[in-house]
């Protein structure tokens, strides 16, 4: 039998599970009286992976008239079990998950599953409620989604109940048309008579008699946009400030958890150095221009706790693959014109950007046309889907930022599927590098193998930064290293900052790097690009422009060097053990998209 007596509910999105079997619950019921006190239909857009579901299937447990007799053991210990509503236990439950849908290859297809679908989950209700309607008199239409609904509005209606209607993702299965470009089908389901706006018009229409309540979850607000009158009822509760925090956990909580676990597996001593990392890869995610509070990723934070625990040990793998299959959702936004720049400039500029607003309402056609007026449209769609958060405002603009190194991972995976092809392996290259410090091994490789892929990009500009951006894009190893790209160090900034991970440094005999990036333009040193391929790298390294670009290289990294052993032998909050912290700055000197000189 295992000893482990915490257990975190990974990937659990059963409310009574998680509550009846002994997992730990962090407790969001003080939300459910805030969300009755602001509007009776309700709609929250999140990442993937925040919690929707979850926070669903409760609302789902606390006003259920058929679960009035189990309150006490579900809400018992809870605050709404100690503080209820007046409403608990109180409507019929209509549940839909809109990620049931298949999408499939006509739009004809698409509708018939969604007819499908909604017959067979009304089907189900009238007889999980049957002692409440009289279900045998009810009208379903295998064909007709609104039809089965307003049927279904009119009995309950007629019983004297209401309708609690909730509704998970409900963008799920139009997003998987934009993230496939089948603009055209999305369009047909979301305009005139599409089944999907049909069916929205009955659900509002519902709201005068039957649906009390409703509560719509999602990841974007395009698709509730594209609805428009269809459903222009709901309040959007998206950025209020007083829900910040209803998805997701806050710092306080994370450490509130992590130390069960430690003092579980006898690691309490490396609290520190473990809560850092997590807010190093988790943290970060801000819903309200307002809140002062950063969300942790709840998936992730569950991942990493339930790996810690059976490993009794930090997991070196901590970003969760199935995390990975959803940003890459985001792929079709990336492969859109001008999209390429706009990225390079977000990370060239300290993985910041300024914009004047967030768009809460915006249609498909306004993001797709990616013109100038755009930019508003693809920042917002990319915080939409957690891989930009607030961070910052001043009095005309909104600042947002990366919010951590899995949001920031997205990024640069774009910069290396644009700029290299899927066959380049820089696997072997990582080991001789981290490891061994193989200069002239990591030399050929840039010059050889990275550059003549770079020449014909138009997007990546003739500077230090971007060619920064394409090696970080290649030597990404967040499994190994802490990773500052541009770190502050008093008043100056060093270009890229290798630290090797507590966990990792010791076993695999990491070496901490420090690099200063140079890059000389062939015609500063006057010199055709036949010429300076021409030479031998002695003589590339014997040219003045050269030399003088190393030597101020050397001293700016003499000065980022001192300064970092200074600051991480008083404080580093990731490692205790310093006996092996040595820094080895590195000068790496790119000319033109033709040569490279390692130091």
């Amino acid at each position: 039998m295992s000893s482990i007596m915490i257990k975190f509910p990974y990937g659990i999105m059963d409310f009574s599970d998680i509550i009846t079997e002994g997992y730990f619950y962090q407790d969001r019921t003080a939300f459910i009286e805030k969300c009755e006190n602001t509007a009776k239909t309700l709609f929250c857009v999140r990442p993937r992976r925040m919690g929707k579901t979850l926070w669903l299937d409760t609302l789902a447990s606390y006003y259920d008239i058929l679960k009035k007799d189990r309150f006490e053991d579900l809400f018992g210990n809870l605050h709404v079990g100690k503080h209820p509503t007046s409403r608990r236990n109180s409507y019929l439950i209509l549940r839909l998950d809109f990620s049931k849908i298949q999408p499939g290859k006509t739009v004809e297809e698409i509708e018939s599953s969604f007819n499908d679908y909604i017959y067979r989950t009304i089907k189900k209700f009238s007889e999980d409620y049957r002692d409440f309607i009289e279900s045998d008199k009810l009208d379903l239409y295998k064909d007709s989604c609104t039809g089965s609904l307003d049927s279904l509005c009119n009995y309950v209606e007629s019983s004297g109940h209401k309708l609690y209607v909730l509704i998970d993702e409900y963008d799920n299965f139009t997003n998987e048309l934009i993230s496939t470009n089948r603009s055209k089908d999305y369009s047909d389901l979301v305009t005139g008579d599409g089944f999907l706006k049909s069916f929205f018009k009955v659900l509002k229409a519902g709201n005068i008699g039957a649906i009390d309540r409703t509560f719509v979850t999602g990841v974007t607000p395009i698709t509730l946009t594209d609805l428009s009158s269809a459903y222009n009822i709901a309040t959007h509760i998206t950025f209020k400030e007083e829900f910040n925090s209803l998805l997701g956990f806050t710092k306080e909580e994370v450490e509130a958890m992590l130390e069960m676990v430690l003092e579980e597996i006898g690691l309490i001593t490396k609290k520190k150095e473990i809560l850092s990392l997590m807010k190093y890869y988790y943290d970060g995610y801000t819903f309200s221009r307002r809140a002062k509070e950063h969300i942790y990723n709840p998936t992730l934070t569950m991942y990493f706790l339930n790996n810690l625990l059976e490993e009794k040990d930090i997991p070196q793998q901590l970003l969760d693959r199935n995390l990975d299959m959803d940003i890459n959702k985001l792929e079709h936004i990336t492969k859109l014109s001008s999209v390429h720049d706009k990225v390079f400039a977000l990370l060239e500029n300290e993985e910041k950007v300024s914009i004047s607003h967030i768009v809460e309402e915006f249609k498909l056609k306004e993001l797709l046309t990616m013109d100038e007026q755009a930019d508003n449209f693809l920042w917002s769609y990319l915080f939409y889907h957690g891989i930009l958060t607030f961070g910052g405002v001043d009095a005309f603009n909104i600042l947002l930022k990366i919010p951590n190194i899995v949001s920031r991972r997205f990024y640069y995976d774009r910069i290396r599927a644009a700029c290299f092809p899927s066959k380049l392996d820089a696997n072997q290259i990582h080991k001789s590098f981290f490891i061994d410090l193989n200069l002239s091994e990591l030399q050929f490789f840039l010059e050889k193998t990275v550059l003549p892929y770079l020449s014909n990009r138009d997007y990546i500009q003739a500077n230090e930064l971007s060619m920064k951006i394409m090696f970080l894009s290649l030597m990404m190893r967040e499994d190994l290293y802490i990773i500052d790209s541009e770190k502050e160090i008093l008043r100056g900034y060093c270009d890229l900052f290798y630290l090797g991970r507590g966990d990792t440094r010791k076993k695999y005999g990491l070496k901490d790097i420090l690099i200063e990036f140079k890059f000389i333009k062939l015609s500063e040193l006057e010199v055709t690009q036949k010429e300076i391929k021409d030479l031998s790298y002695e003589e590339l390294e014997n040219l003045p422009l050269i030399q003088a670009k190393l030597k101020e290289a050397k001293e700016q990294l003499s000065i980022y060097k001192e300064r970092l052993e200074k600051r991480f032998l008083n404080h580093n909050p990731f490692f205790k053990d310093m006996s092996d912290f040595k820094i080895h700055p590195l000068s790496i000197v790119f000319i033109g998209f033709d040569r490279v000189v390692v130091k």
